[in-house]
């Protein structure tokens, strides 16, 4: 698998991540893991940091920013 492939299916899976976060804080899904209630503060720390990870991922595999090359 060439770099490039590896940053792309990563970015899609934090895309998922994040999407399902957002449709938990906007929706104020219940959560329950193992008998314990997980907050909504959780999820909001999860949307920063899987769309920290999704944006670095597409930046670093050249799909966004400068040094894309692409246009």
């Amino acid at each position: 698998m060439k770099q490039q492939d590896y940053y792309l299916a990563t970015s899609l899976i934090f895309l998922a991540v994040f999407v399902l976060h957002a449709f938990r804080v906007t929706n104020e899904w219940p959560a329950v893991i193992g008998g314990f209630d997980v907050p909504l503060w959780m999820s909001w720390a999860a949307l920063i940091v899987s769309g920290s990870f999704l944006y670095f991922g597409l930046r670093l595999g050249g799909f966004i920013g400068r040094s894309s090359g692409r246009r």
